[in-house]
């Protein structure tokens, strides 16, 4: 009786803190489905890089410190969590630009377009 009390009491703890670090994760992701789909095309340099710790699928979620450049000229910092998929890592440094879609009501989020992204030649900001 007691080890299966035992049991019950750590799946618990193990689903709490399951909800807890991916439930926001996967909420994170379906927003940046729907950025993808009705974001508007921009720009982004990269002026940071960092570690989140989490892997999905065996990919590391990078955390993007972004210059987001949109076709009229505006731009601004934004910091931004996504996920870096392995065929796209010779491609991230510093510098280098990279395609994004702009959620039209929030213009602080932004998803990389990985979709649109081409190896660069030399990671230059475009001139506008």
């Amino acid at each position: 009786m007691l080890g299966l009390i035992i049991s019950v009491a750590v799946t618990a703890i193990v689903l709490v803190v399951m909800g807890v670090v991916f439930l926001p994760v996967l909420k994170n992701m379906q927003a940046g489905k729907r950025i993808l789909q009705t974001g508007v095309p921009a720009q982004a340099m990269i002026e940071h890089l960092g570690e989140t710790g989490i892997t999905v699928n065996g990919q590391p979620m990078v955390e993007f410190g972004l210059r987001v450049r949109h076709a009229d000229g505006r731009e601004y910092g934004v910091t931004h969590r996504q996920i870096l998929p392995r065929l796209m890592m010779g491609m991230v440094s510093i510098g280098a630009v990279v395609p994004v879609k702009v959620d039209v009501a929030q213009p602080e989020k932004v998803v990389i377009d990985w979709s649109a992204a081409r190896p660069a030649h030399s990671p230059v900001w475009p001139k506008g």
